[in-house]
């Protein structure tokens, strides 16, 4: 199969100038001196003659080459994508990741540049619900989190298989969330809040999957109103706008399919380290259960710092 090369106008206009170049080496084309084979002293008498016919012969042919490279598909004509057009493309992402069964993200938290949670989660776009999980060297635990709409559970334990059903959870309001890298810039899957111009950013491989970026500017105020439930504008007011964030940088890139495969920013909290997160996303049809804890199991917290404190303790009081 014939590899199809994606060229600009500017290209297009080149490679017709390129076919000119060579139609007018060959035999065929004519000269100012040569007319269908008569002496130069004939042709110098109507030297309008030769030169129009030379220059319609080449044209044509360096015209019909590119039209026949274009109808094989050998290049294909376009231009570069409009910021309006890469919003809708982003738009549509969202939109799609909203029809899959299951999202599987793999997120990577650094301050100061270096790494400080590989997180593992699954999101369930039709619930809203999501289980993420991560290995903490600190502590030596296992952390454990499902969230729902409004709440988060989290557990820790010394092992990754620890059943659902054992003790040690605790729960917290979702709307107290207080670290920026912990929240996306928008729904699983997609990015909104943008503001300002896009940025295109070429193409690289992930994962096997050839992606191309684009960086974008989120407002967090453009965020808060674009959000769907009053626990997603609390949540973003607390983690960014409590944190004196406004608006950051990210970059989205999106697959041939259409699905974002990777979405990358960088926070500056004030009077705390910068945070970056890169997500790498899967997506999948399939359906997949998220179990909750059992409420009689569950110790209440007013947020998240003082929900993984309790858990901590929890841990080592029982040793799991």
């Amino acid at each position: 199969m014939t590899e199809t090369e994606e060229l600009g106008h500017d290209q297009v206009a080149e490679l017709i100038a390129d076919a000119g170049r060579w139609a007018a080496s060959q035999p065929w084309a004519l000269t100012p001196g040569q007319v269908r084979g008569q002496p130069h002293s004939v042709a110098s008498r109507r030297r309008w003659r030769p030169h129009s016919l030379r220059v319609g012969v080449v044209s044509l042919v360096a015209v019909a080459l590119v039209v026949i490279a274009l109808s094989l598909g050998l290049v294909t004509a376009s231009s570069s994508p409009s910021s309006a057009q890469i919003r809708q493309r982003i738009a549509e992402a969202s939109a799609l990741s909203s029809t899959a069964g299951t999202i599987r993200i793999d997120q990577v938290i650094t301050q100061k540049g270096e790494p400080t949670e590989h997180l593992s989660r699954l999101v369930l776009p039709a619930s809203g619900v999501s289980r993420f999980s991560y290995f903490d060297p600190i502590i030596s635990f296992y952390v454990t989190e499902v969230d729902t709409a409004s709440t988060g559970y989290v557990r820790m334990a010394s092992s990754p298989t620890v059943p659902v059903a054992a003790h040690g959870w605790v729960s917290y309001p979702l709307d107290r969330v207080t670290s920026p890298a912990q929240v996306p810039p928008g729904s699983p899957g997609g990015v909104s809040g943008l503001v300002g111009p896009v940025t295109h950013l070429g193409t690289k491989d992930i994962g096997g999957v050839k992606a191309t970026g684009y960086g974008v500017t989120v407002s967090v105020q453009a965020l808060i109103a674009e959000a769907k439930t009053q626990a997603a504008r609390s949540l973003y007011r607390s983690a960014y706008l409590d944190n004196g964030i406004t608006r950051f940088p990210a970059q989205i890139w999106l697959a041939a399919s259409g699905h974002v495969r990777e979405l990358h920013w960088t926070v500056h909290p004030v009077s705390k380290p910068t945070e970056t997160s890169t997500e790498v996303f899967a997506y999948s049809t399939a359906v997949v259960t998220i179990n909750f804890p059992p409420p009689i199991d569950v110790t209440p917290a007013a947020d998240r710092p003082t929900a993984y404190s309790l858990a901590y303790g929890n841990a080592q009081e029982t040793g799991d």
